[in-house]
């Protein structure tokens, strides 16, 4: 118990710090200081510095340098390119449907087939013979070109 109070008592035993001048060993400032309040006064300070920087971080941009945190305006710009990435993400798909449709129609197959495969879509010599219905059509198409010349 004996080292207990003697910490006791050099805590609360009054110090004297003091500033002189070198050369004429006159004193200009005289602190009275005790352990204990240089103690409390050290702590008070670090926490105060602590709470400082949180707040200086916290509630300034310079939170964004910060790994993790980003600025609002760039998760505003995450959300905008993600439902870009949405709608041609659609488009896209549309545009495959309606590939697959044009590819089903030019191989003559029925709609209802969904198997495409690269072997369903072989080169094939095309036949381009003119039927009874294409001479009505260039007959139709052709008479009214004839009236305007005239």
């Amino acid at each position: 118990m004996s080292l207990l109070n003697n910490i006791k008592d050099w805590s609360r035993r009054y110090y004297r710090f003091v500033i002189m001048d070198n050369t004429t060993f006159e004193e200009k400032i005289v602190f009275k200081l005790m352990p204990l309040s240089i103690f409390a006064s050290l702590i008070t300070a670090i926490f105060v510095l602590i709470i400082l920087s949180i707040s200086l971080v916290a509630f300034t941009p310079l939170r964004e340098y910060i790994p993790g945190y980003g600025s609002t305006k760039q998760a505003q710009k995450i959300v905008a390119l993600q439902n870009k990435i949405d709608s041609l993400d659609i488009v896209l798909t549309g545009i495959e449907h309606y590939e697959r449709g044009v590819k089903m129609i030019l191989l003559g197959k029925d709609f209802g087939e969904d198997t495409l495969t690269s072997a369903n879509l072989e080169k094939r010599e095309a036949k381009f013979t003119l039927t009874t219905h294409d001479s009505l059509l260039l007959q139709i198409k052709e008479e009214p070109a004839a009236k305007k010349e005239k």
